[in-house]
């Protein structure tokens, strides 16, 4: 397997959807406990509906990534600089939102980074989009329960 830093439009893509679901609150009810927990996990911001919030979440994710890509490669480099600016774009589809979160999850498992509470919290993001998505498909409605 090889391992590399992810770009900062995979990174943009996540933190806008994150934002998104934020400031959707039960109409992303998968999402919205992950969202939560990756708000204690950032330092104390309270929401991740700010761009502070976002930043700080993006720097431990693009340095979960860069630990990963080092004890991969046996290398000690420093983390890119990764600036979240919150921009009037469409926010990134639940698709684009979820390739990206598995392209960095993947990214980061290497080493000891999938031990570590935000890797936990990437594949539970992960996990709970893909139930959200799923669960928004007419055949998912139409199919038979029970």
């Amino acid at each position: 397997m090889s391992a590399y830093i992810c770009n900062d439009d995979t990174m943009v893509h996540i933190m806008n959807y994150l934002r998104l679901a934020a400031k959707m609150g039960p109409d992303h009810r998968h999402v919205q406990h992950v969202i939560d927990e990756f708000a204690e996990v950032t330092g104390g911001c309270s929401s991740l509906v700010t761009a502070t919030g976002l930043q700080t979440l993006g720097d431990k994710l693009r340095a979960a990534n860069q630990d990963s890509v080092n004890q991969r490669y046996n290398e000690q480099a420093e983390a890119p600089v990764f600036t979240y600016l919150p921009k009037d774009v469409s926010p990134p589809t639940a698709i684009q939102a979820y390739k990206s979160i598995q392209c960095l999850a993947y990214q980061c498992a290497e080493g000891d980074v999938p031990e570590r509470p935000i890797y936990k919290l990437l594949i539970a993001l992960e996990d709970a989009l893909a139930h959200e998505i799923v669960q928004g498909l007419d055949a998912y409605e139409k199919a038979v329960w029970g």
